[in-house]
């Protein structure tokens, strides 16, 4: 694949991930807002699941990356450790959700469509654009430990609006649910989870010669 189909399947892929943003930023919204809840919460509430948070700050790096590649935003993304993270925490989005949430969710039509969307086919796209495109055989394992920093600054702000709002986005996060103890070691293996998918993702990259610069 030339560089410029490359660019333009990486465009059309960042659009495709704001489509899956938006569409399911219009269902969960409207949901909270008919239960009665304000437009503020609403949108909190939207706001605080990991997958929405990074498929739009990936979204937002594909497109500044292949339309506007001299901003420093594009040549941040360019380094090893970021586009690497970036890999990490997508494809965790995908696995958890397929592995643990599935199940329980109750999305048709459209809305079906958009969850798939952002939890399928960015985290297969983006790994494939990683492979083949990003990663340059530099990553070291301590990576892996760095990586951990979103995730965990993540379970502490949810813990935080969970004890405001009284509410959580995952089950596996529900303070009132479960008490703080076995909310601990759901932290602990889901961010040992983090650890054992990103060694095996700088094997990859150290194992496999890069594709290209």
């Amino acid at each position: 694949m030339d560089n410029i189909l490359k660019n333009k399947f990486i465009f059309l892929s960042s659009l495709i991930g704001f489509f899956g943003f938006f569409i399911q930023m219009y269902f969960t919204v409207n949901r909270k807002l008919e239960e009665g809840f304000s437009l503020f919460y609403s949108l909190n509430h939207f706001l605080s699941y990991f997958t929405i948070i990074i498929n739009l700050t990936l979204s937002l790096l594909l497109y500044f990356y292949s339309v506007h590649p001299e901003l420093s935003i594009s040549r941040w993304f360019k380094k090893s450790a970021v586009n690497g993270a970036v890999c990490l925490y997508i494809l965790i989005v995908g696995l958890i959700f397929y592995g643990l949430l599935f199940k329980d969710s109750k999305a048709q039509g459209i809305e079906a469509l958009a969850s798939h969307l952002l939890h399928a086919f960015t985290p297969l796209a983006y790994v494939y654009f990683w492979y083949f495109n990003f990663r340059d055989s530099s990553l070291k394992y301590t990576d892996s430990l760095r990586w951990l920093s979103v995730p965990f600054l993540y379970f502490v702000y949810l813990m935080i609006r969970g004890q405001i709002v009284g509410k959580y986005p995952y089950f596996f996060v529900d303070v009132e649910r479960f008490g703080i103890a076995t909310i601990a070691l759901f932290a602990v293996a889901i961010l040992s989870f983090f650890v054992l998918v990103g060694c095996l993702l700088i094997y990859i990259d150290r194992r496999q010669p890069a594709r290209t610069k």
